[in-house]
C-alpha cells in the first residue's frame, strides 16, 4: 500500500468514480482540481463540474499512480 492524493471529480452533485485519478504529489492534484473548478458552470454549456483531493491508501498494482 501507498499514500496518494486522488483526485475526485463531481459532475452535476454526483461523484463520478470513473474518473477519480490518482496524485503522488498534492500540489499537482490540487493543480488539476483549480483547473477543472474553474471551468465556466453554466446549464447551457453542460454539466456542473467540480473537483478536489483526498488522501488515500492504495496498492501500487492496482491503480496507475501519476506524477
Amino acid at each position: 500500500m501507498i499514500f496518494v492524493f486522488a483526485l475526485m471529480v463531481v459532475l452535476d452533485g454526483e461523484l463520478d468514480e470513473s474518473r477519480t485519478t490518482h496524485w503522488y504529489n498534492i500540489d499537482r492534484c490540487k493543480y488539476f482540481a483549480s483547473r477543472i473548478s474553474s471551468q465556466r458552470k453554466s446549464y447551457s454549456v453542460g454539466p456542473n463540474v467540480y473537483a478536489y483531493c483526498v488522501p488515500e491508501m492504495v496498492n501500487r498494482d492496482d491503480v496507475p499512480i501519476y506524477t
